[in-house]
């Protein structure tokens, strides 16, 4: 018998490095729902394809990045945001995030919490904040409180 359930989907914008091994990090953490993960760095073309990926997200001021967040972020709904503070250049992401969407849906990523300024992002209201380190326990947290626990197939 084929089991034609569909998995719930958890929807994810990625501001943050690879899409594909993110997508892969949270299929394992939740095998029990199916990862919707966008990636503006999937959009880009031109001179940021040429670029290390650490690199792709603040190729110039005005970046093709701010504005795929804009309009991904008005006119889509996503489960969870997550965007990488990566020396401050998450400022630049994060204020181009929905109002509505950053208390509830967006947590911001350090490598430490040596030095973290948490204040500019506080200021845009955000409330949720962690290391890289905590990441997957966060992230499990979030999934949790959105769809239940795991429900793993027998």
């Amino acid at each position: 018998m084929i089991n034609t359930k569909q998995k719930p989907k958890a929807r994810i914008l990625s501001l943050e490095g690879c899409a594909k091994a993110d997508r892969l990090f949270m299929e394992s953490l939740r095998p029990d729902l199916e990862i919707e993960l966008v990636n503006p760095i999937d959009e880009l073309s031109g001179e940021a394809d040429r670029l290390p990926i650490s690199e792709r997200y603040y190729w110039t001021e005005d970046s093709e990045v701010e504005a795929i967040v804009r309009r991904l972020t008005r006119k889509e709904h996503f489960d969870l945001v997550i965007i990488g503070n990566n020396k401050g250049a998450g400022l630049r992401k994060a204020a181009c995030v929905k109002p509505s969407m950053r208390a509830a849906s967006v947590v911001i990523l350090w490598n430490s919490f040596g030095y973290r300024d948490t204040k500019p992002y506080e200021n845009m209201g955000y409330t949720h904040f962690c290391t890289r380190d905590q990441y997957s326990k966060f992230l499990e947290c979030c999934l949790t409180r959105k769809f239940g626990e795991v429900k793993r197939e027998k």
